[in-house]
């Protein structure tokens, strides 16, 4: 039986870097960082809380999809992914609507895969507060099906016309990992043609902020004292997240379908593994890295290939002490020489259940411009590789790394088509 290889056709995102691959590639060939204060007009005051920094989109607007009704009934989230989708599907040369007639393929042969934490907590949380000071009869009547984890899903497929499985995935930072690799998995197994896989993530509200604050996991903005505000990986002096909001998602195709189609294929996935190493929150592991590094592994055998056949490493990078220990130990025990580390939530913030499909969505941009974005020295561990500018290499394999508290761990090796 001929193997399903899985490409990337069409990339759609909404970050703090902005609209579009070019405005997000852009961001990370230049360094600069995209995290900055929160807005207190278009989001809330953060001056109570110890982290006031985040990577916030840039006002967007898409009169084709985001509707008045459509704003009125959509979180905040589901809006970004909307947009991501629709970019998505125009550069993988794809309708709107997979029911219309011009479409390539039918719409049950179409699956959706979406990540994220906190998808509806903007519009629960608008709601509860009409709830508590204006009684129940304040209640809008959008609130179960825009103010659920599962809203994004179903805006989308609703929106896109697609019949085939659509699931959604929350498992914490690994969501993103888990919802592409089950996009890859699908094609894997001819339960589709296309794929559509990515996450989206809007946590800027007061709540997810107190309970962020609680946790301790954001660094304190009193300690990046007049620097600009960047998140720092795998140094000593971090102590804790800088996160952001924002989407991405990738059409996912079988190789061969794309090829009839005639489209461009920017990068192919070519191994992924997962591996759960579950650990209270209070404690520390006794093997830093072990679960990670299985995953690591699983994910070359698949690809077929060495250690040393991987050119870049985009790391999950949560800035969080124990857990860049426990993902640079993995590094280490597997890549003699390690390939350049490319630490993107330092310009972006960590995006969540957004994050991977950036992170991946990165990956094939550097593949197929045959450049690695560069990470600034002072926020990689001196024992692990980086570049301080753009280097024009030639690249095959880039590995995505992804992982999540109670010691979830994923990664995908994305490859440049052959």
């Amino acid at each position: 039986m001929t193997k399903r290889v899985v490409a990337i056709t069409g990339i759609g995102t909404l970050t703090p870097a902005g609209r579009g691959t070019e405005a997000l590639w852009t961001c990370i060939t230049s360094g600069r960082t995209c995290l900055g204060p929160i807005d207190p007009q278009k989001y809330f005051d953060p001056s109570k809380y110890a982290c006031q920094v985040a990577g916030q989109v840039p006002s967007f607007s898409e009169p084709r999809i985001l509707t008045e009704s459509m704003m009125a009934q959509t979180d905040r989230c589901s809006q970004l992914a909307l947009i991501a989708v629709l970019d998505a599907l125009e550069v993988a040369r794809l309708p709107m609507d997979f029911r219309s007639e011009d479409s390539p393929v039918a719409p049950e042969r179409v699956s959706l895969t979406v990540a994220t934490i906190g998808a509806g907590w903007t519009y629960v949380e608008r709601e509860m507060h009409n709830l508590w000071t204006k009684g129940v009869d304040a209640m809008d009547r959008y609130g179960l099906t825009a103010g659920f984890p599962a809203g994004p899903q179903g805006h989308i497929s609703i929106l896109f016309g697609i019949e085939g499985r659509t699931r959604t995935f929350i498992s914490e930072r690994a969501s993103g990992a888990h919802a592409l690799i089950e996009g890859v998995k699908a094609i894997q197994r001819s339960d589709a043609e296309i794929v559509i896989a990515g996450g989206t993530e809007a946590p800027l509200t007061p709540l997810v902020w107190a309970a962020y604050h609680a946790s301790s996991m954001l660094q304190p903005t009193s300690q990046l004292g007049d620097a600009v505000p960047a998140s720092r990986p795998f140094v000593g002096q971090h102590t804790g997240m800088l996160i952001g909001e924002g989407s991405t998602f990738l059409v996912l195709e079988e190789r061969e379908h794309a090829r009839r189609r005639d489209v461009p294929i920017l990068a192919e996935v070519h191994g992924w593994g997962r591996v759960t190493d579950p650990y209270s929150l209070e404690g520390s592991r006794k093997q830093p890295g072990r679960g990670l590094a299985q995953a690591i592994h699983r994910s070359l055998a698949q690809a077929d290939i060495e250690p040393s056949a991987v050119d870049v490493i985009l790391p999950s990078g949560p800035a969080l002490p124990e857990e860049d220990v426990a993902e640079a130990a993995a590094i280490t025990s597997i890549f003699d020489q390690a390939a350049p580390i490319v630490a993107l939530k330092a310009v972006l913030g960590h995006l969540q259940g957004a994050a991977a499909a950036t992170d991946v969505a990165i990956a094939a941009l550097a593949l197929d411009r045959q450049v690695i974005p560069p990470t600034q020295h002072a926020l990689v561990r001196a024992d692990l590789n980086s570049t301080s500018e753009c280097a024009n290499v030639p690249i095959k394999h880039a590995l995505v790394l992804s992982g999540g508290l109670g010691g979830m761990h994923a990664c995908l090796l994305v490859s440049k088509s052959e």
